[in-house]
């Protein structure tokens, strides 16, 4: 697995009250976009998942959407399909409904009307919605047809997904994905772990595309680990 890159302060910092501040030239976000550019297009929707609950990943999905934010060309979507404990809604300021699991479980329902904007800014959210569903396996026929339409609709998706090692039953929605991008949280998530998961993943046909080392402790001064 190649490495994006790391968290770090100075790429991106939380502003609290559901707000992002964004430093300009996120090395993740700078990451992301050139893998996507140098992919012909065959990057489009993009999930994060994780080994473990709380190692970040809404997190740093977030952020990263905050980051590819400044890059005009990109036509920006960000899916809250993190059905465990959808928080997207709450950090950007939208309705939780209709959304992701609303779309999926009516068929009638077109994805444009669970696309909502953020703001003054060139972001927009597809929130979980109001249905509660414990996983989206029996549902992957529909689950598809909608990502085909976001696929349509715009240059990158970036989906916030359920961790994989806790909840595999979401496995089956990331092998639907063009690519995923695995967060570990330093010096708590174990190597087996990680290893057993990705495996499965791999297994499973899922394009892993790199990973972020989040919350990353300095035991020496930062600009050493730079040099290394």
């Amino acid at each position: 697995m190649r490495l994006f890159t790391k968290v770090k302060e100075k790429d991106f910092s939380y502003a609290g009250s559901g707000a992002f501040t964004q430093t300009p030239g996120s090395a993740l976000a700078a990451s992301l976009f050139q893998a996507t550019s140098n992919a012909n297009n065959e990057l489009r929707l993009i999930g994060l998942t994780s080994t473990h609950r709380k190692e970040g990943v809404t997190t740093v999905t977030s952020m990263l959407v905050q980051g590819l934010d400044k890059y005009p060309t990109k036509k920006l979507l960000l899916v809250d399909a993190a059905l465990h404990n959808p928080k997207i809604h709450a950090l950007f300021g939208t309705n939780q409904q209709p959304g992701f699991t609303d779309l999926i479980s009516k068929d009638s329902l077109d994805p444009q009307e669970a696309i909502l904007p953020v703001g003054d800014t060139e972001i927009m959210v597809m929130p979980s919605g109001a249905v509660d569903l414990k996983s989206t396996a029996p549902f992957l026929t529909r689950v598809q047809q909608i990502l085909d339409a976001l696929r349509d609709k715009f240059d990158m998706v970036v989906i916030d997904l359920p961790p994989a090692g806790d909840f595999p039953e979401f496995v089956p929605l990331m092998s639907l994905l063009d690519g995923i991008v695995y967060v570990v949280e330093a010096h708590r998530t174990r190597t087996k772990a990680i290893r057993t998961v990705l495996g499965r993943l791999r297994s499973s046909k899922v394009n892993i595309i790199g990973g972020v080392l989040n919350r990353k402790k300095y035991y020496i001064p930062k600009f050493i680990y730079e040099m290394i």
